[in-house]
């Protein structure tokens, strides 16, 4: 069952690395984020191994890594096992783009992580420590709402606004079409309102186009942005396009990405 976050927020942080020289980097910022969160965090970092071969989790015995978990199998596999074996609500993963993919710039091991995770997951590229806006994308349904309450949730990782950009397809007053509660543009203003309450404002951008394209233009104007995208999982590996925008996004943004399963 996709796990969600509660108003309460974040109690148990998993942050994984593959690339052994990465790791120090990432796992410092996660340290500093779950300090932010008032979370406890584990890190862990996995081994590739044949799908064939032994898996094990351990301690690892060097001084350097003391308190680093280490496991070994399939990647995507083992980081998502071992997160739910901690019952963590966040993963915190390196954005590691590999090799050349159907889609430029695929994450590859991020991308697999994300098509099987229960948990939000946040892919942090290397050397975005920190965050100015939290940037939302809703489609205008009650299920992409998940993504707002999910940011609101985490907004303390923000030093900025928290703003919500909903993109509706084509251009021709797509805004004015009438659906169950309203048009989409009030049902989601209703859904911000309904998620951070009263007496507190979240800028709502509209806009109409390509819902990748628009959403990649509105975070081209601040480098730092967090961007937030519900996520369907499942999916073929290098086909991003299977599960719907969500693993788009996370595959051609530049900024950090938090994920959230659909």
């Amino acid at each position: 069952m996709t796990r969600t976050l509660t108003p309460a927020g974040v109690h148990r942080v998993v942050v994984a690395c593959e690339d052994s020289s990465a790791a120090p980097e990432l796992f410092s910022v996660a340290r500093e984020m779950a300090s932010r969160l008032g979370a406890d965090l584990t890190p862990v970092r996995v081994r590739a191994v044949a799908a064939s071969g032994p898996r094990r989790t351990a301690t690892l015995p060097a001084p350097a890594e003391a308190g680093v978990s280490l496991v070994e199998g399939i990647p995507a596999i083992e980081i998502v096992r071992f997160a739910e074996s901690r019952k963590a609500e966040l993963l915190i993963l390196g954005a590691v783009p590999k090799g050349v993919g159907t889609l430029k710039g695929l994450k590859a091991l991020a991308d697999a992580v994300v098509r099987r995770a229960e948990m939000p997951c946040l892919v942090l590229p290397a050397g975005q420590t920190r965050f100015g806006r939290m940037v939302v994308a809703l489609d205008g349904s009650e299920r992409g709402m998940w993504a707002l309450r999910t940011a609101w949730s985490l907004r303390s990782l923000a030093t900025n606004n928290v703003l919500a950009i909903f993109i509706e397809p084509g251009g021709n007053g797509a805004e004015g079409i009438i659906g169950p509660g309203g048009t989409a543009g009030q049902r989601i203003q209703a859904g911000v309102f309904e998620t951070v309450g009263p007496g507190v404002s979240i800028q709502v951008v509209h806009r109409q186009g390509d819902i990748v394209e628009q959403v990649l233009e509105e975070i081209s104007h601040a480098p730092g942005d967090l961007l937030v995208v519900g996520v369907r999982r499942g999916g073929p590996a290098a086909v991003a396009e299977s599960t719907g925008n969500g693993r788009r996004l996370l595959a051609a943004a530049s900024c950090a990405v938090l994920t959230v399963p659909l």
